[in-house]
C-alpha cells in the first residue's frame, strides 16, 4: 500500500515535469499548455505510461529494491554525512555523534534487509512464474503426446 501511496503522489509530479519540459521546446498547438491538442497528448502520454506500467513485469518488486536503496540514501545516510560534513559548522558533541551513527545503523538495518524481503518476494515471484511455466509446457505436451496417440489409434482402427 506504501509504494501505491507513493507512486500516487511521484507520478503527477514526474510527469508533470516530463510535459513541463516537452511543452518548453515549442510554442505549436501541441506544446501550448491546455490548448485542445495539448490535452489530448497529456491524456494520451498517461495511457501510454499507464499501459507500459501493466505490461512490464514484477514492478511492485523492483520497485521495491530501488526504494530499499534510495530511500535509505535519501532519508538516511546522505543527510547524516551532510550533518556531520557541513562546513562552518561547530564540531558535533558526543550526544550528537552517538544519535548519529545510531541512525546510521538503524539505516543500514533497513538497507539490508528491505533489499532482501524485495529480493526474496521477487525471486520467488520468478520461481513460481517459472514453474507454472514449466507445468503449463509439461500439460500441453502431454495433451499433444495424448492427441497424437489418440489420432493414430483412430487412423490405425478407423
Amino acid at each position: 500500500i506504501a509504494v501505491l501511496i507513493n507512486m500516487f503522489i511521484s507520478t503527477p509530479l514526474c510527469s508533470f515535469c516530463f510535459i513541463s519540459v516537452f511543452e518548453s521546446t515549442g510554442s505549436d498547438a501541441l506544446r501550448t499548455p491546455l490548448t485542445p491538442l495539448n490535452i489530448i497528448f497529456r491524456a494520451s502520454f498517461m495511457l501510454v505510461l499507464s499501459f507500459v506500467s501493466w505490461q512490464v513485469p514484477y514492478v511492485i518488486e523492483v520497485i521495491g529494491l530501488i526504494s530499499a536503496v534510495f530511500v535509505c540514501c535519501n532519508n538516511v545516510f546522505f543527510p547524516v554525512v551532510f550533518i556531520a560534513r557541513a562546513p562552518g559548522r561547530p564540531p558535533l558533541g558526543i550526544t550528537k555523534q552517538i544519535s548519529l551513527c545510531i541512525t546510521l545503523l538503524i539505516g543500514a538495518y533497513v538497507l539490508v534487509f528491505g533489499f532482501q524481503g524485495s529480493l526474496d518476494t521477487l525471486m520467488s515471484k520468478l520461481a513460481a512464474d517459472h514453474d507454472s511455466d514449466k507445468a503449463s509446457a509439461s500439460h500441453e505436451m502431454n495433451s499433444l503426446s495424448s492427441f497424437s496417440i489418440t489420432s493414430w489409434l483412430l487412423e490405425v482402427v478407423g
